[in-house]
């Protein structure tokens, strides 16, 4: 079965943070693949997007019988547009966050909203909420594997996952520990059911960085 663009799963989502911790990402605009020999056997269309130079999401449908290039690329080209870059300027830019701040990244795939609160164990908190573009398609409950996080590239305990529940539902979950003075990483992965195509599985990534401040 030929693909549009390969797709992104969980294994291959940890690539990418795992360029992160070694600063090697950087922006890289929407694209879709160029058309494949076989105009009969499309499986997975994949597009992504980048809203902030330390920050990604990109979202990949799998179809349950094949369809052709025409189809995949319009369905592609859908998402491309759902997915260009509508960010709201976190409080000390995308990269930064201190005691007290919050911040928030959005491309219409989806919304991230992380607070910083400084006390006896510093707490990085985080949401995520679906975009209505992309909850428009999904036609199951939603699946949230639970937050994966790195302090100065040192791995954490994984947040609690979020089973089966309801697409309007806000993603949440709390980085505990993340020091003031630190580098953190962190990367979410979710699926789903869609409608495009004949219907198949979906799935969105997101992941970033962020470094906080003492005040």
């Amino acid at each position: 079965m030929e693909e549009i663009m390969r797709p992104r799963r969980a294994a291959a989502a940890f690539a990418f943070v795992a360029a992160l911790l070694c600063g090697s990402i950087a922006a890289v605009p929407t694209s879709v693949a160029a058309p494949y020999s076989d105009p009969a056997n499309v499986s997975t269309v994949h597009v992504e997007s980048s809203s902030a130079p330390q920050y990604r999401s990109s979202i990949d449908l799998k179809f349950d019988q094949p369809i052709s290039v025409q189809a995949a690329n319009g369905y592609a080209n859908q998402l491309a547009d759902s997915l260009r870059p509508v960010k709201a300027a976190p409080q000390l830019g995308p990269e930064y966050i201190s005691c007290g701040g919050s911040g928030k990244w959005s491309d219409t795939n989806g919304s991230l909203t992380l607070q910083y609160t400084c006390s006896t164990v510093d707490r990085l908190a985080w949401s995520y909420a679906i975009s209505a573009a992309v909850k428009a398609i999904i036609v199951s409950n939603i699946n949230e594997q639970g937050l994966d996080w790195w302090v100065n590239g040192v791995k954490k305990p994984r947040n609690a996952p979020h089973p089966s529940v309801p697409k309007e539902y806000l993603l949440h979950g709390t980085m505990s520990g993340a020091t003031t003075g630190t580098q953190v990483d962190y990367q979410d992965y979710i699926t789903f059911r869609h409608n495009l195509g004949g219907g198949g599985t979906g799935s969105i990534t997101w992941a970033g960085r962020v470094h906080t401040l003492e005040d």
